[in-house]
């Protein structure tokens, strides 16, 4: 369960974007005018950290773990429980999701990708046919079957009509190839009436497949044969330096689960959700083909229009969380329709701000820009604990905005 512009508010410039038929802001890049709020003394702001502090140590918890915030100016708080460090290995479960969806963007705005023309080039609009071809041993889903309209957009937001999960996914088998892994998933949600882009449905079949789409894509960008995700994977590294010994390898690094199978430390992914505030990893400029950069479209909304057929945020916490390309958009109310952010421009006030990507063993990766920071609850406890690691970030969320905004207000 649950991969540098900046603007300024007041003497700033405030860059709003619209996306999906919703206003959003690329707050990776926004810096708050101090005239908005009233600036906390050194002494306030050791308060504020004591407060989180203690009440992270106070906490009754199922498993240890090690929590970590950043400040947008760079300010830190970290805290370890029992033998959990920030330098701990840990199993991804659905951390991966966020990583995993970034690499596949970050492949596609390769000049190997782009360079190359028509079907070949990955793209949102891209079908699994394009790169697996239409027969029972690739890709299995016949022409009149509405499975065949699914796009690379569907599977990023788990709107692909994929619902059922073979067991190459859970709980996973290492002893077949990723090719093997796909065409099971097809085989076994085949004609099963799903319309994609019609409901949002939280599994790990969508991530297999978009996978070995940017696989297959990557062989026909370099013209070989022999392509992994653990390739793609390094040609992220290699780009961004990020996750440098993080590896992708449950069950196997032959069949690898991307929406969960990934290992990482807290310090690695904190980098990667750094990077991701800061807007380092992936282009600021649109693709040709798409209607904007693909660090806005992975943020925005995108099941809308969606019904909602399985959603974790909703059956554990009760939160209506919505989706973008790989990772949540956070909203604590009853009701995404009534959630906004303060920060608003003229009459329009702008929806949400903060993203996540919590793990069903209770990790929870998680960057507000709005309030102006990012951080990383890591732990692993017993599977489907992910509200557990929620729970522990809620008693100080308040705080910690309080402290990274540097709001004295009371």
């Amino acid at each position: 369960m649950f991969e540098n512009i900046q603007f300024k508010i007041g003497h700033w410039l405030l860059v709003v974007l619209l996306i999906s038929g919703c206003m959003k802001v690329d707050a990776s890049s926004v810096k708050a005018s101090s005239s908005a709020i009233t600036s906390c003394t050194e002494k306030e702001l050791v308060n504020y950290k004591t407060q989180i502090l203690n009440s992270l140590s106070s906490l009754q918890t199922d498993t240890d773990f090690s929590f970590a915030v950043v400040a947008e100016d760079g300010r830190e708080i970290r805290y370890d429980r029992g033998v959990s460090r920030m330098n701990t290995t840990y199993d991804s479960a659905s951390t991966s999701k966020w990583p995993t969806a970034t690499i596949i963007l970050s492949f596609m705005e390769s000049a190997a990708n782009q360079a190359s023309q028509g079907v070949d080039r990955l793209t949102l609009n891209s079908k699994p046919q394009d790169f697996f071809g239409l027969d029972s041993l690739q890709w299995p889903i016949e022409v009149d079957d509405p499975l065949a309209n699914m796009t690379l957009r569907d599977l990023l937001s788990f709107t692909s009509g994929l619902v059922s999960e073979p067991s190459c996914i859970i709980p996973g088998n290492g002893t077949i190839t990723m090719e093997t892994c796909v065409r099971n998933i097809a085989l076994e949600n085949k004609v099963n009436g799903k319309i994609p882009g019609r409901e949002f449905y939280y599994s790990g079949t969508h991530l297999q497949v978009a996978g070995l789409m940017a696989i297959k894509a990557r062989d026909r960008a370099l013209n070989i044969t022999n392509s992994t995700w653990q390739d793609l994977f390094s040609d992220f590294k290699v780009k961004t330096g990020l996750f440098a010994n993080a590896t992708y390898d449950l069950p196997s690094t032959l069949n690898p689960r991307l929406a969960g199978g990934m290992h990482w430390t807290g310090n690695e992914y904190l980098a990667f959700l750094k990077a991701n505030y800061f807007n380092e990893i992936l282009l600021s400029g649109a693709m040709p083909g798409e209607s904007a950069p693909y660090w806005q479209l992975q943020r925005a909304d995108q099941i809308a229009n969606a019904s909602i057929g399985n959603s974790p945020a909703i059956d554990k916490i009760g939160e209506d969380w919505h989706y973008g390309l790989g990772l949540w958009l956070q909203c604590h109310r009853s009701s995404f329709s009534s959630c906004v952010s303060s920060v608003s421009t003229g009459p329009t006030s702008l929806p949400v701000s903060s993203w996540a990507s919590p793990g069903s063993y209770g990790a929870f990766p998680f960057m507000d820009l709005e309030n102006k920071f990012y951080g990383i609850i890591a732990r692993q406890g017993a599977k489907g604990t992910f509200d557990k690691g929620y729970a522990i970030f809620e008693p100080v969320s308040y705080t910690v905005q309080k402290w990274a905004k540097k709001d004295c207000r009371k």
